[in-house]
Formats: C-alpha cells, sequence, structure tokens
C-alpha cells in the first residue's frame, strides 16, 4: 500500500500541504533576517552617534583624555554677562 507522499512524489508536483508549508519556512526565514537586520542596523546607528550603551555620549574631550571625568554643559542662560 503507498503512501500519499508517495502518490504525490509520483503524480510529479506538491500537494497543498506540502506548498503551505514551504511558504511558511520562506516567512520565518524572512523574519529572522527582518529582525537581524534592524538590529544591526540599530547597532551601527548608536556606534555611529557615539553612544556607549549607558546613555552617555562621548565626545572628542572623552576620548583624548581617557579616564577624565566626563565634561558638563553649564547653562548660563540665567546669568547676566558682563
Amino acid at each position: 500500500m503507498r503512501s500519499a507522499s508517495e502518490d504525490r512524489a509520483n503524480a510529479g508536483g506538491a500537494g497543498p500541504a506540502d506548498t503551505s508549508r514551504r511558504a511558511a519556512g520562506w516567512v520565518w526565514w524572512g523574519l529572522i533576517a527582518g529582525l537581524t537586520l534592524v538590529l544591526a542596523l540599530s547597532v551601527v546607528y548608536a556606534v555611529r552617534a557615539g553612544n556607549d550603551g549607558y546613555g552617555i555620549n562621548r565626545g572628542p574631550a572623552d576620548e583624548a583624555a581617557p579616564g577624565a571625568a566626563p565634561t558638563q554643559d553649564i547653562d548660563r542662560s540665567s546669568k547676566r554677562q558682563p
């Protein structure tokens, strides 16, 4: 007695279950590839922006002096200038 898969193989074509299973495989691989691409692009964006991952954006002054205290922006808008 022959199985259904043998009948489909002898008929020369894939059945509807095989086609949908193949399509579902492509969807999963596409989803994995898409998420990998988004993750890689976000890492590239963070590196180009100078973000070290801890919310600290380091500038050229911090890179020039390793171990130095981070620079602070001083708000002088409320003080009068002479």
